[in-house]
């Protein structure tokens, strides 16, 4: 499995059989894909299609073949993600996914720890 730029120059998903990746290619994402993901269990191929995280199932026996690719959700992920990225992935049951989100103005506020807070509720109290 890898992101490759076609022709039109968008980059798109291909799997090949490995390690003789001469007896075939297929193409798995259409109109664009990069992060390609496999399920634990080999019978599901997840990939971004901008923003959009999609679901493909894939047969392996009795020969190699693919379903057809549905989106799943829209996912909080910045545009233009690259396979040198890794800001999420598949939990092993194939259900859920971890995003690690970008730091930005939908941040949640900083989080306050107060020390020795026993002694302001006493003085509180005075």
């Amino acid at each position: 499995m890898k992101n490759a730029l076609d022709q039109s120059g968008t980059f798109e998903i291909y799997v090949q059989p490995f390690p003789d990746a001469s007896r075939g290619k297929w193409m798995v994402s259409s109109g664009g894909g990069t992060e390609p993901r496999w399920s634990r269990d080999g019978r599901e191929l997840f990939f971004f299609a901008g923003q959009s995280l999609m679901a493909v199932p894939v047969r392996l026996t009795p020969t190699f073949s693919l379903g057809t690719a549905v989106k799943l959700f829209d996912a909080p992920i910045p545009s233009g993600y690259t396979n040198e990225s890794d800001l999420w992935q598949v939990a092993p049951d194939g259900q859920r996914f971890l995003f690690l989100p970008m730091a930005g103005p939908q941040q949640a506020p900083p989080l306050e720890v107060v020390v020795n807070w026993p002694a302001l509720i006493a003085r509180g109290r005075g």
